[in-house]
């Protein structure tokens, strides 16, 4: 539970949710946000929730418990804190929880992260029935999509979506001018569901052309790997990343906020192939990538692995550059997105209070 340093300053409470996979996407995001806030001489806490309530299921007695332990422990380091960031709403919880979070948003601010579009439309059926009070609920979005959601529902306008992307502190190596080799084609993340690699697996058997897939991740795609399909499991990367300039990247994900390695592969120089949902498509748009229309469809994934072991130097060469022209603008930041977050709903208060 929580857990906290003896001298510490004002505290940023992170309420998460640890993945058992330790290099999730959301884990990732709230090692670069806890490193950063100390930094900033602002103390990170984290609150993490019982095994029980990780895996909660419908009715279960010993999950409720957890989640309200979890709650009491929020709650308690509340008084002493600047401001709280939860960085997930609870799939079981979540109207419990938003309710939580208005009630302590009338003493100081709280940002609520929505990964996803599903996220950001589960805050707009549970706000009417969450009696928000006159205090002001910060929801920080990944993607355009899950703001315009919340700009809808206004209500009572007790909601201020936030806009931050996940991001880099600089490109990655391997930014420099595509030499005419061969490409190479990775797939890089968990084997969730949502991920959608069994698909593009299945994909690449039958239109990969005789090319090899790499696939960097956690040991559950290790079955995937079959040496006849071409595809091959190289374990995890650290903090080298695999691809660079010219090199296809494949996100062919059902769902997505905003995914690490886009940004990642953005920042090389790469190309990325990935599905149109939110977090991906707005991206992707202008020539920056390769969108996947129908990320249920395998005839539309099969067609886009097509394409893109078809793309030519100069058109890898092309995208590349566009990509990477877009992360210096959008995605390369000194802060993680999560402290973005924060910082503007400190300021917002700050400016709010001075009217």
């Amino acid at each position: 539970m929580p857990r906290r340093s003896d001298g510490s300053k004002e505290a940023i409470i992170i309420w998460s949710d640890r993945p058992a996979l330790e290099l999730g996407g959301l884990q990732v995001q709230i090692r670069a946000t806890c490193n950063a806030l100390s930094a900033l001489d602002l103390q990170p806490i984290l609150i993490e929730p019982e095994p029980s309530l990780r895996h909660a299921s419908p009715g279960c007695i010993e999950s409720a418990h957890a989640y309200r332990r979890s709650e009491q422990a929020v709650a308690r380091l509340a008084k002493s804190a600047t401001a709280i960031y939860c960085a997930r709403l609870y799939d079981r919880f979540a109207l419990l929880q938003l309710a939580h979070l208005f009630r302590l948003a009338s003493d100081l601010p709280v940002v609520l992260r929505c990964a996803t579009t599903a996220d950001a439309a589960r805050v707009a059926r549970a706000l009417p029935r969450a009696r928000p009070n006159a205090a002001v609920l910060f929801v920080h979005c990944l993607n355009q999509r899950s703001v315009d959601i919340l700009r809808r529902l206004a209500v009572r306008d007790c909601v201020v979506p936030l806009l931050a992307f996940n991001s880099l502190p600089q490109p990655l190596p391997g930014c420099v001018a595509v030499t005419p080799r061969e490409p190479r084609f990775f797939y890089c993340g968990r084997h969730a569901p949502s991920k959608n690699v069994e698909t593009l697996a299945h994909a690449w058997k039958h239109a990969g052309q005789g090319r090899r897939l790499l696939m960097y991740g956690d040991r559950s795609l290790q079955h995937l790997a079959l040496e006849k399909a071409g595809i091959s499991y190289l374990g995890r990367y650290q903090l080298q990343v695999p691809f660079s300039t010219g090199d296809v990247v494949f996100i062919p994900s059902f769902r997505e906020g905003h995914p690490n390695v886009l940004v990642e592969a953005f920042g090389a120089g790469a190309v990325v192939v990935g599905t149109a949902v939110p977090g991906v498509r707005e991206h992707l748009e202008e020539g920056r990538g390769i969108g996947i229309s129908k990320p249920f469809d395998l005839r539309a994934l099969e067609d886009a692995v097509c394409r893109a072991v078809r793309l030519s130097h100069q058109t890898r060469a092309t995208v590349g550059r566009r990509a990477f022209a877009y992360f210096l603008r959008n995605f390369m930041r000194d802060r993680p997105s999560g402290v973005v977050a924060i910082e503007t709903a400190l300021d917002y208060c700050r400016r709010t209070q001075a009217n």
